[in-house]
């Protein structure tokens, strides 16, 4: 009997030291991991404290519903000190944007939120400090085109809403990967009437075209910025409007078709010019 009380004890005392060793070692692991974890949630926690300072703007422009500025309607937000003049000028120029840019592409796609403020306030605060113009902001899906004082114009809003069809159409990451700049700023200057951008304000400035910049030489929005920022923009703008007045509407459409299937932004460009050179022209593009 004793024999088996003292077994029995045996066995109990060998599974309580088991059980304690391996609590221990479990404790032991996990005080292991756990400065690899605090190390983790400290990685996430600092790329969650920088993403909200790299994208504050366009956060705050995707919660401009709970912002202070007023709803004119669900796509459209103003400075509530905006005079309602001025608001009335703004949806009007909103449509006349929309209407311009559809005669490049057909039926819109993109329904862009606008965002204006008659003071630098409101692009400060959601577009970019120190525009005093406009900026588009793409994000989450959505574009955001922000309205400075001094982009209160047709022309800009027009400018900034193809930015946003072109990325609707082709997606944003394509977008930013396939389509230089100056394809991209050259064609949302089709819509842009102002004169100081005209085919004849550029062929005086470069003499014909012997100052302006290669093409090569503004690929990236870095390059394209960096350099006379009239140049760029009016050099695109006289690029896109010789390549359009030889595909026409139908040759444009034709050319974001192969680029959505995944062609070559070259290839497509210079293949779909060479397909519509021997036909008549149709649609001038206007200068």
């Amino acid at each position: 009997m004793r024999q088996h009380l003292a077994l029995a004890a045996d066995q109990l005392l060998l599974t309580s030291t088991t059980n304690s060793m391996l609590k221990d070692a479990r404790v032991g692991n996990l005080m292991k991991k756990l400065p690899k974890r605090i190390a983790l949630l400290g990685l996430l926690l600092i790329s969650s404290a920088s993403y909200t300072i790299v994208f504050a703007k366009q956060i705050r422009c995707h919660f401009v519903a709970w912002s202070e500025l007023k709803a004119v309607d669900d796509r459209l937000y103003v400075d509530p000190n905006m005079p309602p003049e001025q608001i009335a000028q703004i949806v009007s120029m909103v449509a006349e944007a929309r209407r311009r840019d559809a005669q490049f592409y057909g039926v819109l796609q993109a329904t862009p939120v606008t965002i204006a403020g008659q003071d630098t306030r409101v692009i400060d605060k959601f577009g970019q400090r120190g525009n005093r113009m406009a900026v588009t902001h793409l994000y989450l899906g959505n574009a955001y085109i922000v309205l400075g004082p001094d982009g209160l114009d047709v022309d800009v809003v027009a400018h900034e809403t193809m930015h946003a069809e072109l990325s609707d159409r082709l997606g944003w990451l394509k977008r930013e990967m396939s389509i230089p700049a100056w394809f991209d700023e050259g064609l949302a200057m089709q819509a842009d009437y102002r004169e100081s951008y005209s085919e004849e304000a550029w062929q005086q400035r470069t003499e014909n075209g012997r100052l302006a910049p290669p093409l090569a030489n503004l690929v990236s929005l870095t390059a394209f910025t960096g350099r006379d920022y009239w140049m760029s923009y009016a050099t695109s703008k006289h690029e896109l409007k010789r390549w359009l007045n030889v595909v026409g509407q139908q040759g444009f459409r034709e050319f974001l078709k192969r680029m959505e299937t995944g062609e070559d932004f070259a290839e497509a460009y210079q293949s779909t010019e060479r397909k519509y050179a021997t036909l008549p022209l149709r649609h001038p593009i206007r200068g």
